[in-house]
């Protein structure tokens, strides 16, 4: 997740709705490029009723998502959930999206074959793109729930017509795109921030 700068007159600036409106605009441009680029062709414009077009053409992430906010959250928040509580924390990285290949090690690991959970908690140890893509994964499967009173929203997954069919189809793509892009962990990160759920009103649904 991007860090937001502690500026105090920064911070009163986004206090206007102008600013605001003005960051969220630059925000969603910045991260609309990776929206689309994280889809399949044939879905975007064929199977998926032009999601990723909505984005574009609405400014934010209502549309995608039938009218509800998008409401992401990042790997922070993840990291320091209770595996009781989401146990996909500790299913193993290879398990879910496939080796630890260079593109996701920063240094040597003692743990071989990590949990997700872990991977999260040493981005000492591990590229931005390796537990940003686990945030995603997390945020895709646990989408309509309210954790910890924080709401989520990322109806990609399902079979009415969203982008993947499967979590392990979008596992996978995810994979995919970090192997492909160096800088897939610094968009998604865009991403999560641009739509972190309760970020009122950077994120707002109200055009």
């Amino acid at each position: 997740m991007i860090e937001q700068p502690n500026n105090t007159n920064d911070q009163n600036n986004e206090s206007t709705p102008a600013a605001a409106n003005s960051r969220r605009s630059f925000l969603t441009k910045a991260s609309v490029g990776i929206v689309i680029a994280s889809m399949p062709a044939k879905s975007v414009w064929a199977s998926d009723g032009g999601v990723a077009q909505s984005i574009v053409a609405s400014g934010h992430g209502s549309d995608f998502a039938k009218g509800k906010c998008i409401q992401l959250l990042s790997h922070g928040f993840w990291k320091n959930q209770d595996s009781r509580v989401i146990p996909e924390l500790n299913l193993r990285f290879t398990a879910v999206f496939g080796p630890l290949t260079s593109e996701f090690v920063k240094s040597p690991d003692t743990v071989t074959n990590p949990i997700l959970k872990r991977v999260m908690s040493r981005e000492n140890l591990y590229d931005s793109r390796a537990f940003q893509i686990v945030a995603m994964y997390l945020n895709a499967i646990y989408s309509g729930r309210t954790l910890d009173g924080k709401n989520i929203t990322y109806p990609i997954i399902g079979t009415g017509g969203q982008t993947f069919r499967t979590a392990d189809l979008f596992a996978k793509h995810l994979y995919t795109q970090a192997i492909q892009n160096s800088d897939y962990g610094t968009k998604l990160g865009i991403i999560i921030d641009t739509y972190h759920s309760g970020k009122f009103p950077i994120t707002t649904c109200t055009k």
